[in-house]
């Protein structure tokens, strides 16, 4: 998901309450680490939230509010920041302007390489004054100091028992089990689930193993790497078994989805990723056969069914013993893992497919590599990447092309929008740039416009466009947008089109039919030029409509930022006069009267 089509991927209700919140100036502040690519910000809803997003270029990688809202994947408060870090990487292109004229209203705070610099020198300047404290305390002042800090602070024992135990003992397996269940623990609550609030001091602790197994495969110290996995599987399936046994038997839902998915990615990063490189990079084939037979035996054992998300523990193990597979009698007992699998519905038929192809995909002919491709493209999306790929690097690029145009025929037939259908049309749109097929090239451009509204693909219409046939074209583009999903966030979009054209007229005629407090706050300066004084008396009567429609302050504070905005734009009689109104009005209204009182 990227700033361009995170609004594709987004409950409407949200997607349009977030895009409220932004143009309403209910984003107070955002941070830009520059250097981090990390944006934090404050909103203001039923109480200041605050709102956490990390980029890698454009796509967001994470993001986290504080809001206590958990019916989906993101909240209004973070459709809000999105909006305003689309705008706030806007500004800095030359040439372009926000989408959104509010966010210029958004307190700003960069935070540049040399900002960085700064604070790493103050931290070098603080650590050095720390040690030199630190060599001029007693022995018997320090050990009171760190036993102390142990007991208040549980993380710091854990780290200094983990770095410092091999002092006093030997690292051996009932070493690193007493120490996994030691985390456990402290982050369980009384169901054995971990509980919400400790799960990322949990991930940290669980990290530090995964960076332990890393330095050990890099020192050749294989075997215990091995053994620091075996103890992870064996401590964290129990886990997960005991938090899902009581989710069954009590329906206590409230930290189980946090542990399951936590529990998942553990899997995946130990195995996937670490135990991978293991055996990629282990010649003993000894201790190779030891972890093929670990993992085909262990991971059948019923204990291991017991758990629901066995999926990515038993799919990501059999990706590890497709790495080992070195002889007949190995390649058997793995067919016979994967098909108990199968029929225990642990892993789908698609990861069931997967398997045989990445086995056999060096013992296969090119014939039968395509035939088996050809078989099952048409169901799955993973090997119709294969034949794409294979198409490609034989030059075959309308082939490609061919295929992908197939899958987007039948997506449409089955009536399948959204992310699916977006990136099939990116990788078409892609390809036909290669081709230099300047009607395809515009086909697909207006189709990922009309998907997620970026401006380039509206720029590769217009570039790609006769001049002649300009105008019919983009009549026809706003007819789509009018009658597309999502009108709201629409409306916007066809009014920066409009804006993008100098159509002021047209824009003028569009939105004031129907213009809100928000349109108006977006639009007033352009609309302005038109007629001012139809703008005016809009402003007028819609303030005064929602003065009568609700007592709260956050809409008395609303009422204010209306009002303000009104006098920047040199409505100071209408806004005078509204004022001496509600004065008069509302005047048992206390809280209005201190909202009004700086207007």
């Amino acid at each position: 998901m990227n700033l361009h089509n995170f609004q594709e991927q987004i409950n409407e209700t949200i997607k349009d309450r977030g895009l409220g919140y932004y143009r309403n100036d209910r984003v107070e502040s955002l941070i830009i680490d520059e250097v981090e690519q990390l944006y934090k910000a404050q909103v203001y809803g039923s109480d200041f939230y605050d709102v956490e997003v990390k980029l890698d270029g454009e796509d967001i990688t994470y993001s986290h509010c504080s809001c206590p809202y958990d019916w989906g994947p993101y909240c209004k408060h973070e459709v809000a920041v999105f909006c305003a870090i689309r705008d706030a990487l806007r500004l800095k292109r030359p040439g372009r302007r926000p989408k959104l004229v509010n966010f210029t209203q958004i307190q700003v705070t960069r935070i540049t390489a040399k900002d960085k610099a700064k604070e790493k020198k103050e931290k070098k300047a603080k650590k050095n004054q720390l040690k030199e404290i630190v060599q001029q305390m007693d022995r018997p002042t320090l050990e009171k100091l760190v036993l102390t800090t142990c007991k208040k602070d549980k993380d710091f024992e854990f780290n200094l028992l983990y770095k410092y135990s091999h002092l006093i003992t030997s690292q051996d397996y009932d070493y690193y089990v007493n120490l996994v269940q030691k985390a456990i623990k402290e982050a369980q609550n009384k169901h054995k689930e971990i509980k919400r609030k400790s799960v990322n001091k949990f991930e940290k602790k669980i990290k530090t193993f995964s960076n332990e197994i890393r330095t050990l495969i890099e020192a050749k110290q294989y075997e215990k790497a091995f053994m620091i996995v075996q103890v992870l599987i064996e401590q964290l399936i129990d886990v997960e078994i005991e938090a899902q046994n009581y989710e069954r038997y009590n329906y206590y839902y409230d930290d189980y989805d946090e542990s399951d998915q936590l529990i998942s990615d553990i899997f995946h990063t130990i195995l996937n990723e670490d135990m991978i490189k293991l055996v990629k990079e282990c010649k003993d084939k000894k201790l190779k056969k030891t972890i093929f037979d670990y993992l085909r035996k262990e991971l059948l054992e019923d204990n291991y069914f017991s758990s629901a998300n066995n999926y990515d523990l038993h799919h990501s193990a059999a990706w590890v013993m497709v790495a080992i597979i070195g002889s007949k009698t190995q390649e058997k007992a793995f067919f016979e893992f994967i098909d108990k699998l199968l029929k225990l519905e642990v892993i789908t038929e698609e990861q069931y497919l997967q398997l045989h192809y990445d086995l056999l995909m060096g013992r296969y002919t090119e014939k039968e590599r395509e035939a088996f491709l050809s078989k099952h493209l048409k169901q799955y999306d993973y090997f119709l990447q294969i034949a794409i790929q294979t198409h490609l690097q034989k030059k075959q690029a309308q082939k490609a092309v061919e295929l992908i145009e197939e899958k987007i025929a039948r997506l449409k037939k089955e009536k399948r929008r959204g992310y699916d259908l977006t990136k099939w049309n990116e990788q078409a749109y892609q390809l036909y740039h290669k081709l230099e097929d300047k009607n395809k090239i515009v086909e697909f451009a207006q189709e990922l416009f009309l998907e997620d509204n970026n401006m380039d693909y509206y720029h590769t219409i217009k570039e790609n466009t006769l001049d002649k046939d300009w105008e019919k074209s983009f009549a026809e583009l706003i007819k789509k947008l009018k009658k597309g999903s999502g009108k709201i966030y629409n409306q916007y979009i066809i009014a920066d089109l409009y804006l993008e054209e100098n159509k002021y007229q047209k824009l003028y005629n569009y939105l004031m039919p129907k213009a809100d407090l928000d349109v108006l706050n977006s639009y007033d300066k352009q609309l302005i030029e038109i007629d001012g004084a139809a703008v005016e008396r809009k402003y007028e009567k819609l303030v005064r409509a929602l003065s009568q429609r609700t007592s709260d302050r956050t809409t008395y504070k609303e009422i204010a930022t209306h009002l303000k905005r009104m006098r920047e734009l040199y409505m100071n009689l209408t806004v005078d006069k509204l004022l001496e109104e509600f004065r008069e009005k509302y005047k048992i209204r206390r809280a209005m009267m201190q909202e009004l009182k700086d207007v």
